[in-house]
């Protein structure tokens, strides 16, 4: 299976891993592909009453030159059709979030009140049309308990599938070189952190770890990173369109690299003034991937990895 293969298999076959079912599925097809290439995996979980986490830690992080991550879980859909993720400008995002409120609100009252009318005040004469109408107005009903809930992306390649895709191919690639790298996918980063919560209790916070995010299209690489962070060169040589992207510390407070400050988020996206934004993020849009930068951004990983063997030898 090439990349374009996978992309196939974790963006559509496996490409909603919204629910617990959903991520176990994938969690397991993951662990055998790893079983038939004889590369280690570990699954470590974290259950409590209100969230269930589970990462899956690929290859020996003691003995890794290279560590690689990325979410492996789909966001929800996103009612407002434009919607744009700014991964680093919290004020934007929340006005987004804020008209994508609004809308699941109205959407869900419409509803409740449609149900509402036809359970309790739509009195036909007819018998048939009235178990019609009772029958319309429980779907109503269970379709507002639904779109409040949150509704599931069902195709979504930039949030996360394409950073999911590489990743496995890259496993792949190394499985029969013996290379010193470590791959790791976590779960509940696309609306937290609490997946790199506890990665922390397996790979120590002083290691610099590369997190994939949005990598199926974009005009521009951006390599994230907290002041005095040391960003590979390959990266800036390689990739095409490339920016080094300094957060202030206040921005790098609020992401994963508080976690792992000398982590470096790799991801492609557009510019919005002086800002960083994914367009289409979480909507049924997301289904555009450019497979020669996705090509190009593995490629780079790979070379990042050999160079990074061949210097600790």
């Amino acid at each position: 299976m090439d990349l374009k293969d996978k992309m196939f298999l974790y963006g559509i076959q496996f490409g909603t891993r919204n629910t617990r079912r959903q991520k176990r599925l994938f969690i397991d097809q993951v662990c055998t592909v790893c079983k038939d290439k004889k590369v280690p995996v570990h699954v470590q979980q974290k259950t409590s009453s209100l969230l269930s986490v589970c990462n899956l830690i690929i290859g020996d992080p003691d003995k890794a030159d290279t560590v690689i991550a990325a979410s492996y879980d789909t966001p929800d859909l996103a009612l407002f059709p434009q919607f744009c993720w700014y991964p680093f400008h919290m004020q934007k995002n929340r006005e987004w979030n804020r008209m994508h409120m609004v809308i699941e609100a109205c959407l869900f009252c419409l509803l409740m009140a449609a149900a509402i009318f036809l359970l309790a005040f739509y009195r036909p004469a007819n018998p048939v049309v009235h178990v019609l109408a009772v029958i319309i107005g429980i779907l109503l009903a269970l379709s507002g308990i639904k779109v409040s809930g949150g509704l599931p992306v069902h195709i979504s390649y930039n949030m996360n599938s394409a950073s999911v895709a590489v990743i496995m191919d890259l496993i792949d690639g190394i499985a029969e070189t013996g290379k010193h790298v470590c791959f790791v996918l976590y779960g509940e980063g696309t609306t937290s952190v609490e997946g790199v919560k506890i990665l922390k209790e397996e790979i120590p916070g002083d290691k610099q770890i590369i997190f994939l995010s949005a990598l199926a299209k974009g005009d521009y690489h951006f390599a994230i990173h907290a002041k005095g962070t040391a960003v590979p060169d390959i990266l800036q040589k390689n990739l095409p369109e490339y920016e080094d992207h300094c957060l202030s510390e206040q921005q790098a407070a609020q992401s994963i690299l508080a976690l792992y400050p000398k982590g470096i988020i790799l991801m492609s996206g557009d510019r919005d003034g002086r800002d960083l934004v994914v367009r289409n993020a979480c909507t049924r849009k997301d289904m555009d991937v450019d497979m020669k930068l996705l090509q190009k951004t593995e490629d780079t990983l790979y070379e990042l990895i050999e160079k990074e063997e061949s210097a600790n030898v």
